[in-house]
C-alpha cells in the first residue's frame, strides 16, 4: 500500500500551514491589493449625497479610513486619492449640514417661544408714554402717545429691517395695516422699528407704498413692548392702556378690520365671559351635596 496523500503537505498529526504563510503569485498579490481601490470613492460619493441629511459622517469615515489603509498598503492609484478626497469632502459637508440644521431648528423653536410669549400679553396694561415719531409726510417729528384716551385704540406694527427677515412679508404687512387703519379713524396707527434708523425705517415704509407714522430707534418702550422679538408683530392698546391683541405675523384685511374696529376685542371679551360663567357653573355644581337615595 502507498503512503497516504496529505493535501496540506504536512506530516500525519501535524497542523496545516496558515494561508498567510504561503507565497502568492505577484499577479494575485496585485489583484488582492487593488480589488477594493474603488471602495473609498464609493463611500465618498455616498457621503456627499447623504450629507444634506446629516448621514454622510458614517460612509465618509469608512471611505477615509479604507482609502488611507489602501494607500499605506502600497496601492498608490489615483482612484484611491479621489476616494480619500471625496470622503473628506463628505465629512466636512455633513458637519456643515448638521450645523445648518441645528441653527434652523433652534430658530424655529425660539420663534415659536417668542410667538407664544408675545400672544400672552393680551390683557396686560401698558404704562402711558409719548414717543418721538416721524409724521407720514416724512418731514417733521411729532409727539406720539402710546396710550391715548381721545381715541378708541392705538395700533402698533413692530417691524425689522434685518435682511434675514423676508422684506416682502414686512412691506405687505405695513401696506395692509396702513390701508385698513385709514378706513378706521378711531384707531391710531404707527409703524415701530425698534432696531432701525430713521433712514432704514422710512425706506421700508416707502417701499410698501403707504405713508404712515414711523417710530424708529433709539426709543425706550414700556414693558412688555420693549421685549418684542418676532417680526412683524401687531399690538393694539385700548384707551385705558390695556393690550387688546398681540399677534405675530402678517394679517389679512378682514381680520385687521375686525381688530381696528374693536369687533374682535368685543367678541373675545364675550367668549372669555362665557368661559368664566361656564367654569363657575361647573364649580358650583361640583360643590352640591349628593342627593340621598330612596
Amino acid at each position: 500500500m502507498g503512503e497516504p496523500h496529505l493535501a496540506n503537505n504536512s506530516p500525519i498529526g501535524g497542523s496545516p500551514n496558515d494561508e498567510s504563510d504561503r507565497e502568492l503569485d505577484p499577479i494575485d498579490r496585485a489583484f488582492l491589493a487593488q480589488r477594493f481601490a474603488g471602495g473609498p470613492l464609493v463611500f465618498g460619493a455616498i457621503s456627499i449625497i447623504t450629507s444634506v441629511c446629516i448621514l454622510g459622517l458614517v460612509p465618509g469615515t469608512l471611505g477615509l479610513r479604507s482609502g488611507i489603509d489602501l494607500w499605506r498598503a502600497g496601492c498608490r492609484r489615483s482612484i484611491v486619492l479621489a476616494g480619500i478626497a471625496t470622503s473628506a469632502v463628505g465629512i466636512v459637508a455633513s458637519v456643515i449640514g448638521a450645523l445648518l440644521w441645528g441653527a434652523l431648528l433652534a430658530g424655529i423653536l425660539l420663534g415659536r417661544d417668542a410667538m407664544r410669549e408675545t400672544e400672552r400679553w393680551r390683557g396686560r396694561t401698558v404704562d402711558a408714554c409719548t414717543l418721538d415719531a416721524w409724521h407720514p409726510d416724512g418731514r417733521q417729528v411729532i409727539a406720539w402717545p402710546i396710550v391715548d384716551a381721545g381715541t378708541d385704540r392705538v395700533a402698533l406694527l413692530f417691524i425689522t429691517t434685518d435682511p434675514a427677515t423676508d422684506p416682502i412679508v414686512t412691506t405687505e404687512a405695513i401696506a395692509s395695516a396702513a390701508r385698513v387703519a385709514a378706513a378706521h379713524p378711531t384707531c391710531r396707527f404707527a409703524v415701530v422699528a425698534p432696531f432701525a434708523s430713521a433712514e432704514e425705517a422710512q425706506s421700508t415704509v416707502i417701499t410698501s407704498g403707504t405713508p404712515c407714522t414711523i417710530v424708529h430707534a433709539p426709543i425706550e418702550l414700556p414693558q412688555p413692548l420693549d421685549a418684542v422679538s418676532a417680526f412683524p408683530t401687531l399690538v393694539t392698546i385700548d384707551r385705558s392702556g390695556r393690550i387688546e391683541f398681540a399677534l405675530v405675523g402678517a394679517r389679512g384685511d378682514d381680520e385687521l378690520a375686525r381688530i381696528f374696529s374693536g369687533e374682535a376685542a368685543r367678541t373675545a371679551q364675550e367668549l372669555e365671559a362665557k368661559a368664566e360663567a361656564d367654569a363657575a357653573a361647573r364649580r358650583s355644581s361640583a360643590r352640591l351635596p349628593n342627593s340621598p337615595t330612596p
